[in-house]
C-alpha cells in the first residue's frame, strides 16, 4: 500500500503508525510492545482513502492491512483521577503516548493507540500498578514484559534483535550520514574542480612567462650583439678621435711655423723696399 502511494496509486495514504511516531532509544522495547501489530497499520485521511485502499489490496491480492481514517479515530486515555494512585509508584514511568514524538494533526491517532497503556520499570511494579487499577489496562514494563488487562502476564526472553524503532532511528541516522557524505562529496568535488581549474590557469600563466622569457632573452642576445657593435663604434672614434687630436696638434705646430715665416717675410720685404728707394 505504501508503496502503492509512492507510485502515486493510491490517494491519502499517511504512513505506518511507525513511520510517524519518533521514540527515544530507551523506551524502543516497551513502545514497541505496547503497539504490537499496531506499530504497521495504516494511517489515512479519511474512511474513503481507507476503503479504496482495501478495494486496491483485493484487486491486486496484495494481501490485508488495518487503517486507521483519521477522521474516525478518537482519542481514548486513562483520567487523571485514575492515575492519581499510581502516579507515585515507583516503578510508574509514563502513560505510552506521552513517550512518543509526533506531528499534532496525528494526536487521536496516537492517544487511540496509546492513551491507555502504562509502562512501568519493571514487571513487579507493572504488577502492582495493574493491580491498583483493577486490571483494567494494560502495563508493559522497558523490558518488554507485560500485564494484559484481566491480570494475564506476557514475557520471557526474546531473539537478540534491535527492535522496530531502533532500526527506524538507525534508518534515519544513516540516511543523514548519507546526506551529510553526499554534501561532503559534493563540496570535495567543487574544491577538486576549482583546484583544477586554477591549475589550468597556473600553466596558462606559465606558459605565457615561458613565451616572455623567450622574447626577453633574443632581446637581450640583440642588445649583446648591440652593444658589442656600438663598443666596437665607441673604439674606432677614439682612434678617430686620437688621429684628430694628433694632426691638429702637427697643423697647430705648423701653423706657427708658418706665422714665424711670414713675419719674417714681412720683415724682409720692409727691408728690401727701404733699399730699393
Amino acid at each position: 500500500v505504501l508503496l502503492a502511494r509512492d507510485r502515486g496509486e493510491l490517494q491519502g495514504i499517511e504512513g505506518a503508525v511507525a513511520e510517524l511516531i519518533q521514540v527515544e532509544a530507551k523506551y524502543s522495547q516497551a513502545l514497541e510492545t505496547a503497539l504490537g501489530a499496531a506499530s504497521q497499520h495504516i494511517v489515512t485521511v479519511n474512511e474513503q482513502h481507507a476503503q479504496k485502499a482495501i478495494s486496491w489490496l483485493k484487486q491486486k491480492r496484495a494481501g490485508r492491512a488495518t487503517f486507521l481514517p483519521k477522521t474516525v479515530m478518537r482519542s481514548r486515555k486513562i483520567s487523571p483521577q485514575q492515575l492519581y494512585d499510581i502516579q507515585s509508584h515507583p516503578a510508574y514511568v509514563a502513560l505510552a503516548y506521552e513517550l512518543v514524538s509526533y506531528a499534532p494533526e496525528n494526536t487521536n491517532i496516537v492517544e487511540n493507540l496509546l492513551g491507555n497503556v502504562l509502562v512501568a520499570a519493571n514487571l513487579e511494579g507493572a504488577s502492582q500498578i495493574a493491580r491498583t487499577l483493577g486490571f483494567k489496562y494494560r502495563v508493559v514494563t522497558l523490558e518488554g514484559d507485560i500485564v494484559n488487562a484481566g491480570g494475564s502476564l506476557t514475557g520471557g526472553a526474546v531473539k537478540q534483535q534491535s527492535s522496530l524503532f531502533s532500526r527506524k532511528a538507525e534508518l534515519d541516522k544513516l540516511v543523514t550520514t548519507l546526506t551529510d557524505m553526499e554534501t561532503t562529496i559534493q563540496s570535495a568535488e567543487q574544491t577538486v574542480a576549482l583546484k583544477k581549474s586554477h591549475i589550468a590557469e597556473f600553466r596558462h600563466t606559465l606558459e605565457d612567462m615561458k613565451l616572455q622569457g623567450e622574447l626577453l632573452r633574443e632581446q637581450e642576445q640583440m642588445h649583446r650583439s648591440k652593444l658589442v657593435e656600438l663598443d666596437m663604434t665607441v673604439r674606432s672614434l677614439q682612434t678617430t678621435v686620437s688621429l684628430t687630436q694628433s694632426e691638429q696638434s702637427t697643423l697647430s705646430t705648423r701653423k706657427d711655423s708658418l706665422a714665424e715665416q711670414h713675419e719674417q717675410a714681412t720683415t724682409r720685404l720692409a727691408e728690401l723696399s727701404d733699399e730699393l728707394q
